[in-house]
């Protein structure tokens, strides 16, 4: 059985970074994972962008927080949303990082 992983990363109107961001993920050849893309803070037409950029992969969960909480308040939220999702790991990115397709397979491994 794979573990599973849980992906998190923060968007503050930084809709093109975040989006190659998550479709380097998409792209990733481990299959058992999630990203949980919170949007902390964005203007509604940002957020809204976003949401229908990713709203394609079912893989992506976007949570919006209406009012910036900064970085940690932002990780902090995507940690307790992500536990719900009963995850044997949590990956935190940042959303101008692009993975490499083999990248998640190989933390789960280490």
């Amino acid at each position: 059985m794979e573990e599973k992983v849980v992906v998190i990363t923060l968007n503050y109107n930084q809709n093109d970074y975040t989006i190659k961001c998550i479709n380097s993920l998409i792209d990733s050849n481990y299959n058992y994972y999630n990203i949980l893309l919170i949007d902390n803070g964005s203007t509604e037409d940002n957020y809204l962008q976003l949401q229908w950029e990713l709203s394609k992969d079912s893989k992506i969960i976007l949570k919006r927080i209406v009012q910036n909480c900064g970085y940690v308040g932002g990780i902090n939220y995507g940690l307790e949303e992500g536990i719900k999702l009963n995850p044997d790991y949590f990956l935190i990115m940042n959303n101008d990082t692009i993975i490499d397709k083999n990248a998640i397979g190989e933390l789960v491994r280490t």
